[in-house]
Formats: structure tokens, sequence, C-alpha cells
């Protein structure tokens, strides 16, 4: 079942990004219903199949609740902001999520996390405009998800924390790349890396729920 039902994921995350080239028509509506629908058959996945509903699994399913109205508010521009602050909150939920799988912590490891942190916000900050403290706590919040889900690996390296291991890099590389192309530079193909890294990390998380 799980390879049907990620196939049928990438079915619907495929349309999703090679319909992203048209923003008004009949086009855009089918951009617009795989999104929603890609991160929607996450969330269901997850509740029909999780072994039984911990907090942990709770929490994780609130984060894609809120990545999914983020998935909505980030369908337009003027929204973004509350996209913003949608996804925030979903990273809230998935750090109180990590935090319950810590065994023990690393301090080594908060010097790269900070140095990512730190160093991508001095490349943005001339562009950011009125951004600057939104996308400063932003990174900020997304940062310390990261390290949660990397120390949990370090100090436990069983199925779950291998999965939001792997769901966490690739949820800070599609935040990194969707903040470049928005406030640094356009990049060709931009929605492709962003949505596919972003995709395949909300699938990872969700599955640790499961496995």
């Amino acid at each position: 079942m799980l390879v049907y039902y990620t196939t049928l994921l990438i079915l619907s995350a495929l349309i999703h990004i090679l319909t992203s080239s048209r923003k008004s028509g009949f086009i855009f509506a089918f951009f617009t219903f795989f999104k929603v629908l890609t991160t929607s058959l996450i969330i269901l996945y997850v509740i029909f199949n999780a072994p039984n509903f911990s907090l942990y699994a709770s929490l994780i399913v609130l984060g894609l609740c809120f990545s999914l109205f983020g998935d909505a508010f980030l369908l337009s521009q003027r929204y973004f902001t509350h996209g913003l602050v949608a996804f925030l909150i979903a990273h809230i939920f998935y750090i109180i999520g990590f935090y319950l799988l810590q065994t023990s912590y690393s301090l080594i490891l908060i010097l790269p996390i900070l140095l990512y942190g730190v160093g991508f916000y001095c490349l943005l900050f001339s562009k950011l405009g009125n951004d600057k403290a939104a996308v400063a706590i932003y990174i900020l919040i997304i940062s310390i998800m990261g390290y949660l889900a990397i120390n949990a690996f370090i100090g436990r390296s069983q199925s779950t924390e291998s999965l939001i291991f792997a769901g966490a890099i690739l949820f800070m590389l599609s935040d990194s790349i969707l903040a470049w192309d928005k406030f640094k530079m356009p990049m060709k193909q931009a929605t492709l890396w962003i949505m596919s890294t972003y995709y395949l990390a909300q699938w990872l998380i969700g599955l640790s729920v499961i496995y």
C-alpha cells in the first residue's frame, strides 16, 4: 500500500509542479487543487495508518494541518505573511514533537545550525524590506526544528529518528531555496526544487508517526 500511495503522491505533486507556470485560468485551477491535494493526502495517510494516536502523532498531524493552511495562503503573494505564520505554527508543533524524542543534547551541533541560520539571514538581509523581523523569527524556529531532528537522530538512529532527520534537512533546504528565490535572486525551476523537497520532507515526517 505504501508504494501505491507514494506513487499517487508523486503524481499529484508532479501535476502541481508542471502547472506552476500559469497563474490564471483552467491550468491555475489544477495548480491550486493539486497543491492542496498533495498535502491533504499526506495528512490522511498518517491519520488512517498511525498505529496509535500518541501525543507525538497528534503534534505531527497538527503540524501537517497548519502546513496545509500555509500551502493555501501561499497560493497568493498577497498572503505571504499569513503563509509564513501558518508554517511557523507548523514548525512549533514539530519542535514539540521532536522534543519528545530527545535522549540527550549535543551542544557542538548547535554551532553549524547557528552558522547556517545567521549566515543565510545575513545574505538575505538587504533584500528583506518589511519582512526582516518575520524572516528572522522563521529562520530561528526552523533552525530549532532542524537541531532537534538531527540531535534525535544522532542520539538514537531508529526508523522514526531517521525519517525526521531526512525530513527536517529537506524542509530546511526547501525553505532556503524559497527564500533565496523570493528575496535574493530568482532561480530557474524554483518551483520544482522547492515543492519536490517540501513534499518529500512532509511525507517523511508524516511517516515517522507510522514507522
